[in-house]
């Protein structure tokens, strides 16, 4: 009997403690069609986080694993922090094996870049962009040959006299059609039971709004919801293997209001015992939306909840010019309803943004760091990504904001409102700030947050000054250990705060000089 042809989706992690999620939904929905469950295996490698330094050495061994699988067509979920290894893995799977067919998909595919050229040299048959089901089925179809050719298939590109030819995207008309990759079993079992797993879950796709920074809409036009009760069951099941994180992978969680308080009540009815995650928009929470949050986090042992809740800034005209216009008076509305209820929020901040200054960003950083006085917040800061096919791309060109070129990394470097002197002073500030005001995963708890506060009211500062202060007590300090804070051009700036400060700069230290600050006020006076 002729062996079935193996169909490989592969997919790399954005954290250690991370699955993707997307590669086992399309097993899922490819699996519900007869043609192709019966025709083909269909098989997915899952792999954590591979960290920049390990690129080289983690595609090679990924490979050995694609080419023992023998694949009639190997399929590379793309994201921002594994494009680089799956271009690896796409070029030396067509190097050792020419004729399986190759398939590159994900956010980082899309259709304006496609048409614009930067995919030309990639090593790829084709491309598959927007959402994949419908194209991966085609393809699916075509390699069984079930479907006599691929001309006209929404979603996917493909070379065409060495150009690439494609025909707009394509969607799921109502996402209850897509069978769960829960509890289908497409995810196996192996996979739940790594210790330390967290489950990723989807309600929805879509979003309300359309930042610039973020592609995210280009993919889906509107929102589309699934079945709250399958959400409730697939959390269940994650409960049930003992896996106590969860991220909904929602962008707006709350977008529907009573599309989320159905599953909020069916957890609480459940009683499960989890570590959850959302992303929510602030201007959606009313006072039983949050009351229910809070019924979450009381309804078993440990239960955690933390909600990102984006700020990224108070500048208002930077707001307008990303698209991002929450008014202020929502987000702390918000925050003070969810806080009330034991819910972790996570706030956001992006530095780089459009016409925002020095003194703007320290009103942000005044305005937040007030806000996390009460509870065990978190704050993430990060630089702005222009990300290619998004509308970031051109407003960056008009507003001459300058890309960093020292990685592939797409961050800003500087904005005619931000030169570099002033980023660098932000990016510091943002180190000591993460280091006093977020006190999630530290050792010691709330400790050093109430340290700060501590001594930010018996020296009666504004809260820049302070920590203003402390980023050069953090250079002074860390000027012998050579570290990547206090070199000329801060290395490495985007992601120091949360790999590295607490790391460089312990507690015991922290603990002291915030003490003596306290005790001998602050005599020198800030520029």
């Amino acid at each position: 009997m002729t062996p079935k042809p193996n169909i490989v989706l592969v997919g790399i992690a954005g954290t250690p403690d991370d699955f993707l999620l997307s590669p086992y939904a399309l097993k899922a929905w490819l699996a519900a069609k007869p043609a192709i469950r019966d025709g083909a295996e269909i098989e997915i490698l899952s792999y954590p986080f591979v960290p920049a330094g390990q690129r080289a050495e983690a595609a090679e061994r990924i490979l050995r694993d694609v080419c023992a699988r023998e694949p009639r067509l190997a399929g590379f979920a793309c994201y921002l922090w594994n494009r680089e290894t799956v271009d690896l893995l796409a070029a030396g799977l067509k190097a050792r094996r020419p004729d399986t067919l190759v398939a590159l998909g994900g956010p980082e595919i899309c259709e304006e870049e496609i048409r614009a050229g930067r995919f030309d040299g990639a090593s790829a048959d084709f491309l598959v962009f927007g959402e994949g089901e419908k194209p991966l089925e085609a393809l699916a179809l075509h390699l069984l040959g079930a479907r006599p050719g691929l001309d006209g298939v929404r979603g996917l590109a493909r070379r065409e006299e060495g150009r690439w030819v494609t025909h707009g995207a394509d969607a799921i008309e109502r996402l209850d059609q897509a069978p769960s990759p829960y509890l289908t079993g497409a995810i196996p079992d192996e996979l739940l039971a790594r210790p330390g797993i967290r489950a990723n879950v989807e309600s929805q796709r879509g979003c309300n709004f359309r930042c610039a920074y973020c592609f995210y809409h280009k993919d889906f036009r509107g929102i589309r919801y699934r079945d709250p009760g399958a959400v409730v069951e697939e959390m269940a099941l994650v409960d049930r293997r003992g896996i106590r994180m969860c991220r909904i992978t929602d962008a707006n969680f709350i977008s529907d209001r009573e599309h989320a308080k159905t599953i909020l009540r069916g957890l609480v009815e459940r009683r499960l015992q989890l570590s959850l995650f959302a992303e929510i928009l602030p201007q959606f929470v009313d006072e039983e939306l949050a009351g229910l949050f809070g019924e979450f986090v009381r309804c078993a042992p440990g239960n955690v909840l933390m909600l990102g809740i984006g700020l990224q800034t108070t500048h208002e005209e930077s707001l307008r010019a990303i698209r991002r216009a929450i008014p202020l008076r929502h987000f702390e509305r918000a925050f003070d309803l969810l806080a009330g209820q034991g819910a972790i929020l996570k706030t956001d901040l992006i530095l780089g943004l459009p016409r925002e200054t020095r003194e703007s960003y320290f009103r942000t950083i005044e305005f937040i760091a007030e806000k996390l006085r009460r509870g065990t917040h978190f704050l993430s800061l990060a630089v702005l990504r222009v990300l290619p096919g998004s509308d970031m791309a051109e407003i960056a060109r008009r507003e001459g904001l300058v890309p960093d070129t020292r990685d592939a990394g797409r961050f800003v470097y500087e904005t005619p409102t931000m030169p570099r002197p002033h980023m660098l002073e932000c990016l510091r500030l943002n180190a000591a700030a993460f280091r006093v005001l977020s006190t999630v995963h530290m050792t010691q708890g709330p400790r050093i947050r109430d340290l700060y506060f501590e001594a930010k009211d018996r020296l009666g500062v504004p809260h820049v000054r302070l920590l203003r202060r402390l980023a050069r007590d953090f250079f002074d300090y860390l000027q012998a250990r050579r570290t990547d804070f206090v070199k000329p051009d801060f290395p490495n700036a985007e992601d120091y705060a949360s790999k590295d400060i607490r790391r460089d700069i312990p507690d015991d230290w922290l603990a002291e000089r915030l003490a003596r600050l306290g005790e001998a006020g602050l005599p020198e006076t800030e520029s």
